[in-house]
């Protein structure tokens, strides 16, 4: 196992143990234990990264409790001081298509990886688009002998292209692919609003695992222009949602070719997340609220209060905190 997926591993078992004192959480850990099927695998992480954080900080998390005025359920429900509202999850599955495109990229990221490691050189990819084995020894096989006369760029992977660097790691980037980013995360807000029945007030979290959120012309935007781009469109599902109180879009973790600053920004209420994790992965969380609100997120990070997207905020800005944690008591252990 690498330690990519040890430290995920890990993660997942101390968001567990942060919520195993929480009502429902025996009923969940018994339901892991008999559904073998990845799906839920990745939608019970998804939920735990909220319901974690949440459960530290002194909300009491509720898991899948039974709506009395519909009877359906809810992933989650915080509750802290008399302020109560349910969360529904969404993670957002692989087709073909995205499944082929990341695991690709996750075999590129470990080529690359172990190259630099080996060779004592940085590279950068671009515009590297999904092939075949062969071509990912031709492509380490002309890397390796760049590196032996000098030369600063080889062609690949695929119709890629690789800039050798002195030391330090350098960016991964696939060819930019053709995908509707707005259709999966509206489909996303249109099942969570169904499942939340207006008997506390809900959000929906719609996390994408897909490639459509890295690689395609949006992923490329500063996180900024993400944002404002997300804001529209939400606030137009919201509308016919009007138990919905806001939606948090979330990127799935995952590997990244070289390490990325941290970034918070905010616009009319909004806030979008970028925050680093363990084991060289990184999560961009966007908050989307109804409207823009009396209270503004800038500077609330020492403020516990009742305001749910204030929760949600403090969930995603603790995010990897598990990760964090572990890696304290590891290095305690040596």
């Amino acid at each position: 196992m690498g330690e990519s997926r040890v430290i995920r591993v890990l993660e997942l078992a101390g968001r567990i143990a942060a919520v195993r004192e929480q009502p429902g959480i025996g009923a969940l850990r018994r339901e892991a234990s008999t559904d073998r099927q990845a799906g839920y695998f990745a939608h019970l992480r998804a939920l735990l990264t909220i319901a974690a954080p949440l459960s530290i900080e002194g909300w009491r998390i509720e898991i899948a409790p039974r709506s009395h005025v519909s009877g359906r359920k809810p992933d989650l429900r915080a509750s802290l001081s008399g302020t109560t509202f349910d969360v529904e999850v969404k993670h957002l599955g692989y087709d073909q298509d995205i499944r082929g495109t990341n695991d690709f990229h996750d075999r590129l990221f470990l080529r690359k990886v172990a190259l630099e490691n080996r060779l004592r050189k940085g590279l950068s990819i671009t515009g590297a688009n999904v092939c075949d084995a062969q071509e990912l020894d031709a492509w380490a096989e002309r890397v390796e002998a760049a590196i032996a006369i000098g030369a600063t760029a080889v062609d690949g992977p695929g119709a890629g292209r690789t800039q050798i660097l002195a030391d330090e790691s350098g960016p991964m980037e696939g060819a930019l692919l053709d995908g509707d980013l707005w259709g999966r995360v509206g489909v996303g807000i249109q099942r969570a609003a169904k499942q939340i029945d207006g008997g506390h007030r809900g959000w929906a979290f719609i996390e994408d695992a897909g490639a459509v959120a890295w690689a395609t012309p949006w992923s490329k935007k500063p996180l900024t222009a993400k944002l404002n781009s997300l804001i529209v469109p939400i606030r137009r599902e919201l509308a016919a949602a009007p138990h919905l109180a806001g939606v948090v879009f979330s990127t799935a973790p995952r590997n990244v070719g070289a390490p990325v600053l941290e970034e918070t920004v905010w616009s009319e209420g909004c806030i979008a997340i970028r925050r680093v994790l363990l084991g060289i992965r990184s999560r961009e969380t966007f908050i989307i609220r109804r409207a823009s609100p009396q209270l503004p997120l800038r500077g609330i990070k020492g403020i516990l209060g009742h305001d749910d997207a204030v929760a949600l905020y403090l969930a995603f800005d603790t995010e990897g905190l598990a990760g964090r944690f572990t890696q304290q008591y590891m290095s305690s252990r040596r």
